[in-house]
């Protein structure tokens, strides 16, 4: 699954959606974290 998020896939079909939703939103909500930090912590 992280092969195809890289790739840019556009579907994904799988047995494990809750696997697949981690994946592609692991990085966007990673992000927004060190952003609600950074402006926490100034």
């Amino acid at each position: 699954m992280e092969r195809m998020k890289m790739l840019g896939v556009d579907n994904i079909i799988t047995d494990y959606p809750i696997l697949a939703r981690e994946i592609i939103y692991r990085e966007a909500a990673t992000e927004s974290l060190l952003e609600y930090l950074q402006l926490v912590l100034k």
